[in-house]
């Protein structure tokens, strides 16, 4: 369990996640911590699948059955880190960097009641 002051910092940045969001995100905070090698780009030393443009490319394939909010997200990507589908651990730090990668690269937009989106490019030929 997570002190109060955790809580209410917690609940000022993020006024909608649950008590069991808030424990969730410390305890893969403090896993993260320990063991975290955050790439944006895959290298040489770094899988795909460890990079924040691999997990980018997972969040937006879960985009494409239609808006989620961030929790949406993070629930899902929890329930397959280190799977067949997703090979490497991933922390809600990095769903977040990687959606901040996402919406900078002009890939997804929040919309009403804080719902990410793809953004539909159209084509100009």
């Amino acid at each position: 369990m997570i002190s109060p002051s955790r809580h209410v910092l917690m609940s000022e940045s993020f006024p909608n996640l649950d008590a069991t969001l808030y424990d969730a995100f410390y305890k893969e905070r403090e896993v993260a911590e320990k063991n975290e090698k955050l790439m944006i780009l895959p290298s040489k030393h770094i899988r795909v699948s460890e990079s924040l443009m691999g997990l980018g490319g997972i969040i937006l394939d879960f985009l494409q059955k239609g808006e989620k909010t961030v929790d949406e997200l993070w629930l899902k990507i929890s329930k397959i880190n280190n799977s067949k589908r997703l090979p490497a651990y991933h922390s809600f730090d990095n769903v977040v960097f990687s959606l901040n990668y996402l919406f900078a690269i002009g890939a997804v937009d929040i919309g009403e009641l804080d719902k990410i989106y793809i953004i539909k490019k159209e084509n100009n030929k």
